[in-house]
């Protein structure tokens, strides 16, 4: 909910506002909760000064219903897919990462997940030609790698060095810094979008680094700030319509968590970040063992697998 400001409504100056806290009332929602009779008596204004107050809040804050029919053309218009260019992976994924929606890369360290995401990087900004936004939290992007996969590639020294330029890279080290990135981020895209210069890919590697020391006992340490990045990062994938891949750690049990339906296709191993992110992703994706299977998917069949082969040079 939006807090009372001035650019609210131009019959509320920085005077009348400061009599509204004093009421305790902060917020827009507040305004439209609050008796008219009362608010006329607090701000001095005429009834039909205080009407005009609540329809302008009403006008730029309420959320107005849309057709289904519309919603559905929008969503169509706007999905695409985008392929990480490594045929097993493209094969098993329908064609390559759905925009719109929200992966999860998941598996033990070690497994590749990084040389994946760069694969992934790779083929959009040089085949695609496309800005990929890589948020890197644990302050381990290599250049060099992105380069050696580059240059497996054989492309041109010229189209490699623009490839590498739009591969935007942000560091962040905890997860106040995420979410300033992110915000920041959602800014970038739908700006790009009304100019069509925004990118269709995001990753997001890893989010478990920022979130693992907040996890105590009851796992509710962090809850608000992972809640807040869930909402921010959904709305990164619906609004600007680009495909959203978190990297995330699979560990073993051990905890009190209760085991998730949609973890069974990953047998012993489970995602990190506890319950409340497990619903989060709309689609799972398992690496482990030189497997990438479906653990869980809103449109892809559970359990369908390829075999990947992971190099300093890239994914095959």
């Amino acid at each position: 909910m939006a807090r009372l400001c001035s650019d609210v409504c131009s019959l509320l100056n920085d005077a009348l506002i400061k009599k509204l806290f004093q009421h305790k009332i902060f917020t827009v929602v507040d305004v439209l909760e609050e008796d008219s009779e009362k608010l006329v008596q607090i701000l001095k204004l005429s009834y039909k000064e205080v009407l005009q107050v609540r329809h302008t809040i009403i006008a730029n804050y309420a959320a107005f219903p849309r057709k289904c029919n519309d919603i559905y053309e929008d969503l169509v218009s706007n999905s695409a897919l985008i392929p990480t260019g490594i045929a097993s992976v493209d094969g098993l994924l329908g064609g390559g990462l759905l925009t719109d929606q929200v992966w999860e890369l998941c598996g033990p360290a070690g497994e590749g997940k990084t040389q994946l995401c760069l694969a992934a990087a790779c083929h959009a900004a040089l085949a695609l030609r496309q800005p990929v936004h890589y948020v890197d939290t644990q302050l381990g992007f290599s250049g060099r790698r992105l380069q050696a996969a580059l240059e497996a590639r054989a492309a041109p020294h010229q189209e490699m060095a623009g490839a590498m330029e739009r591969v935007q890279v942000t560091r962040v080290s905890d997860s106040y810094q995420l979410l300033g990135a992110l915000h920041r981020l959602k800014t970038a895209l739908q700006d790009g979008r009304e100019g069509g210069g925004a990118g269709r890919l995001v990753v997001v590697d890893s989010l478990a680094a920022l979130f693992f020391s907040y996890l105590g006992e009851d796992h509710n340490d962090g809850l608000s700030q992972l809640n807040h990045v869930a909402n921010v990062l959904r709305f990164l994938a619906s609004e600007c319509h680009v495909a959203v891949v978190v990297v995330n750690v699979a560990v073993r049990g051990g905890d009190d968590l209760r085991q998730q339906q949609d973890e069974a296709a990953a047998g012993t191993l489970r995602p990190a970040l506890g319950r409340y992110w497990a619903h989060v992703p709309s689609t799972r994706l398992l690496l482990q063992d030189g497997t990438l299977s479906v653990a869980k998917s809103t449109h892809l069949p559970r359990g369908a697998s390829c075999p990947v082969h992971v190099t300093d040079k890239g994914v095959e």
